[in-house]
């Protein structure tokens, strides 16, 4: 697994298969122009990184995942993700920007997890759920293939956050300087 930890760091244009836990970046900076093969989760963060421009295909559960960890403000736009066990984007945190990102073949597209989070211009195909535990007060606009149920709510009162499987918070630090 990459890691981006306690400095800024970039992960950028490599190719990466059959990580187990995929990328992971706990501070602030950018994972960019990455295709990642094979992962548990593709792309992990825990900051308000910037993950861009990055291919993830055939993830065990989630093609990438906003851990509630201080996430907030992060941009995550113009990436592919394919073929996701589970789903192709998890919002843990609020306050996210998720746009312009394509989903194919998942169960479900964007899981809100009843945060307030902009999800808007992306274009979700066969998927069973295009976005779920979406907050009442969400308004952004998607386009939607081949989707069985294009939005499902049920955050009103507080409704219990489904359970997603993780990576632990293990591997090589990426260093300042390096890619």
């Amino acid at each position: 697994m990459a890691t981006v930890g306690a400095v800024q760091g970039t992960v950028k244009n490599n190719y990466m298969a059959s990580l187990g836990a995929g990328v992971y970046a706990g501070s602030s900076g950018s994972i960019t122009g990455n295709v990642i093969d094979g992962s548990i989760n593709g792309i992990v963060f825990s900051a308000a990184a910037t993950i861009t421009d990055n291919t993830v295909t055939n993830s065990g559960y989630w093609g990438i995942v906003s851990y509630a960890y201080g996430g907030v403000g992060a941009t995550v736009q113009s990436n592919r993700i394919a073929n996701a066990g589970h789903g192709g984007i998890y919002a843990e945190e609020a306050n996210d920007t998720y746009k312009n990102n394509t989903i194919t073949h998942s169960v479900i597209g964007v899981e809100f997890n009843c945060n307030a989070i902009t999800v808007t211009s992306n274009t979700i195909n066969d998927a069973s759920i295009g976005l779920d535990q979406v907050p009442a007060t969400y308004s952004g606009i998607n386009s939607y293939s081949n989707v069985a149920t294009i939005r499902n709510g049920g955050c009103a009162g507080g409704a219990p956050r489904p359970t997603v499987a993780l990576p632990p918070k293990v591997g090589v630090p990426l260093r300042a300087g390096s890619q």
